[in-house]
């Protein structure tokens, strides 16, 4: 887990069970909540106007959601979807940002979760941008391996 949940439960944070295709939040609206995924997956989502779906992550258990929106003022720019029967914790921004000025272990792996994001997301972009497909194929599926915590070569399932 990204934040221990015993912590996060010392902080007031709530437990919620999601519904297959039941959605977390909406492109839109404005990030007042930490939510870190128990069980289950979450798709992070934008359509587009043509009304075409672009996935822009699936997160996994002992990950957070949008996370690094808490840290600035702006609205969600993707939506939040339950992919599978899901167990969420949620915790109000305000307390979020006080356990993580109380405890420092906590900050440092928050920090270092929003680094390796923009770190794949800068990645992903330069992949996009091949000419080659094959490169944006392989750059993609590196992309959503790198949202699993097992790493070994050919250890990605793709759906």
């Amino acid at each position: 887990m990204l934040v221990d949940t015993d912590l996060l439960s010392s902080y007031g944070a709530t437990t919620t069970t999601y519904d297959p295709s039941d959605i977390i939040f909406e492109e839109g609206e404005i990030p007042r909540y930490y939510y870190q995924i128990v069980t289950g997956s979450v798709k992070l989502n934008h359509t587009d106007e043509d009304d075409k779906e672009l996935i822009q992550s699936i997160l996994a258990p002992g990950q957070s959601v949008c996370e690094l929106l808490l840290f600035i003022d702006e609205k969600y720019p993707v939506n939040a979807i339950a992919i599978s029967e899901c167990t969420i914790m949620k915790l109000p921004k305000p307390d979020f940002l006080q356990l993580l000025d109380e405890h420092h272990q906590p900050s440092v792996d928050v920090r270092k979760f929003v680094s390796e994001r923009l770190y794949h997301k800068f990645i992903m972009m330069q992949n996009n941008a091949s000419i080659y497909s094959h490169i944006r194929i392989k750059g993609t599926l590196a992309y959503f391996k790198s949202f699993s915590n097992n790493q070994a070569p050919y250890s990605y399932e793709s759906r």
